[in-house]
C-alpha cells in the first residue's frame, strides 16, 4: 500500500557573521582558524502524507561556528600538500564535521 506524500516549498531566512583568520610558516604550514555567529530568523515548511498536515520542526534561533584548519607541504616546491580541518556547531545546531585531504597540483 503506498503513501501520498507532498512536501511543499521551505524557506528560511538566515545571516551569518564572522571572522577567519590565515597564517603561514616557512610557506610549507598553513593554518586558518575562524569563529562565527548564525541567526536563523524564521522558516516555514509544509508536509503532508495523505492528506493529513505532519509536525514540521522550527528552525530559527543561533548557533556558534568554530572551525580550524591545518594544511602542510613536504617542501616548498612540493606538488603534494596534506590538509585536515574540523568544524563545530553548538547552539540550535549542535555537531562537528572534519575533513582530511590529499592533494596533488600537476
Amino acid at each position: 500500500m503506498g503513501s501520498d506524500f507532498t512536501l511543499s516549498k521551505t524557506t528560511a531566512r538566515a545571516f551569518r557573521v564572522g571572522a577567519r583568520l590565515t597564517g603561514t610558516t616557512r610557506k610549507v604550514f598553513i593554518w586558518r582558524a575562524g569563529l562565527a555567529w548564525e541567526h536563523v530568523a524564521g522558516s516555514k515548511a509544509e508536509s503532508r502524507v495523505n492528506g493529513l498536515s505532519l509536525d514540521v520542526p522550527a528552525l530559527q534561533g543561533n548557533t556558534g561556528i568554530a572551525e580550524l584548519t591545518v594544511s602542510v607541504k613536504p617542501t616548498v616546491q612540493s606538488n603534494w600538500s596534506f590538509e585536515v580541518g574540523i568544524k563545530g556547531y553548538a547552539g540550535d545546531r549542535e555537531s562537528a564535521s572534519g575533513n582530511l585531504m590529499v592533494r596533488k597540483a600537476f
